[in-house]
């Protein structure tokens, strides 16, 4: 190994011969330790985030290597992109995984590299072993990039796509020939989750902005038509001098997250939302109401004489009767009311942005008539009727709890009265008993 080149002056912050980036404190010292012996002079430096080193970057250091620990920011894909993408050209990037710092071979061989002087790629006697370095940073950038569960796009300034991951491949169903050159909503097609309406604009804004977390219940669709729930993140890509060379963006699929939101927030049975998403959407329609001067309606219902059925046919039969019930309900309202199963035999209907109590009642009739018909349960024709009870915001509470409480109390005005009908709230039935 050559000698170093000895230096007269101090280095200065705007000159790292070395940048390590990585967690593990004591692996940086040991490597440190050796470069220092040899290189009392070269300033090496550390830093244990990407920030950290994006901060060091953005300040127009001059730093000759980066070594990046690739283990240590495999978790965070959004973070090691922007790192990677912002590495100014005049830096030779080392990409490595845990086991490489600790070989003699690694170390030596970085000495060497240190020790022909700051101006690495041009000082490098051996243009052989720079070569093969640079090989090597592809190849560990290739299998970083593909080895991140996200999908990662890359894009010019024009919003065509210059690199597809792995994930994004297998999300997509586009090859990387297919998909390089491609304007990325041609690939990327994104769609509300709930309407399936497509959010091409969504995708320009991603272009166009490159920046922000998109997360408002989207889904990527395939090329085959396969949905897949995700969040979107997207990035600039700028020069050394700050001029936008494109965009980076991120998509991960988070359908674990919404498999546990959904038992969190629905029932297990009928797969309607629950008390807890219910009161989350009722607070949010009188949010609504209030801005907008509409009104809310809250419809408890409870089925006939269910436990009856229940006890005679089982319950299985009891099972898929609720299910039959829960589909029937969702048939008489807009996408935008709520049907929940409260508990039991019980339901309630949230009926956001109301005109008048009038919209109210035509739900409960819409109801009652579609009970009219059987519902086939275990070979067997089942006819259950309802019992409605219906209380309105702001008219008859102010609060979302009293408008469960009032919506119940009608109920079983309605029983009273004889079942198979609906009854409105008002002052003079909170005589009856609520259960709430």
């Amino acid at each position: 190994m050559s000698a170093p080149r000895k230096s007269t002056k101090p280095p200065t912050s705007r000159a790292i011969n070395l940048l390590m980036v990585m967690q593990d404190m004591s692996v940086a010292e040991q490597i440190f330790g050796t470069l220092a012996h040899e290189h009392p002079l070269k300033n090496l430096q550390h830093v244990q985030t990407t920030e950290a080193a994006l901060s060091i970057l953005n300040k127009q250091a001059r730093v000759s290597m980066m070594a990046v620990n690739l283990s240590d920011f495999n978790s965070n894909g959004n973070n090691l992109l922007s790192l990677l993408t912002q590495v100014p050209e005049h830096t030779l990037l080392l990409l490595f995984t845990p086991n490489m710092p600790h070989t003699p071979q690694w170390i030596e061989k970085l000495s060497h590299y240190l020790g022909k002087g700051n101006e690495f790629s041009a000082q490098a006697a051996d243009g052989q072993a720079v070569h093969d370095t640079h090989a090597l940073c592809d190849e560990h950038s290739r299998l970083t990039l593909n080895a991140i569960s996200d999908a990662i796009f890359t894009c010019n300034t024009h919003g065509e796509i210059a690199y597809t991951n792995s994930m994004a491949r297998q999300l997509t169903g586009w090859s990387s020939l297919q998909a390089t050159g491609k304007p990325l909503e041609e690939v990327l097609i994104l769609a509300d989750e709930y309407s399936n309406v497509a959010l091409s604009s969504r995708v320009r804004d991603l272009l166009l902005n490159s920046q922000g977390n998109h997360s408002c219940n989207m889904v990527l669709v395939a090329k085959d038509a396969v949905k897949t729930p995700v969040d979107v993140i997207a990035n600039p890509i700028t020069d050394a001098s700050g001029r936008p060379q494109g965009s980076v963006i991120v998509v991960h699929d988070v359908t674990h997250n919404r498999i546990r939101n959904k038992l969190a927030y629905h029932d297990a049975l009928t797969g309607l939302p629950n008390r807890s998403l219910l009161g989350e959407r009722l607070n949010q329609a009188i949010i609504l109401a209030i801005r907008h001067n509409k009104q809310v309606g809250i419809l408890f219902i409870d089925l006939d004489h269910f436990k009856l059925i229940n006890d005679s046919l089982g319950h299985d039969s009891g099972d898929q009767l609720l299910q039959s019930v829960a589909r029937r309900m969702e048939d008489c309202v807009r996408t935008s009311d709520t049907v929940c199963r409260y508990g039991g035999d019980e339901f309630v209907i949230l009926l956001a942005e109301l005109v008048t109590p009038k919209d109210a009642i035509h739900v409960a009739n819409k109801l009652l008539k579609a009970f009219t018909f059987p519902h086939q349960i275990a070979g067997k024709d089942l006819v259950i009727s309802l019992s409605i009870g219906i209380s309105v915001y702001p008219a008859d509470a102010d609060t979302p709890l009293m408008m469960l409480k009032h919506a119940d109390t009608a109920m079983y005005r309605a029983k009273a009265k004889g079942r198979n009908g609906f009854t409105l709230f008002d002052q003079a039935e909170l005589k009856y008993p609520s259960i709430l």
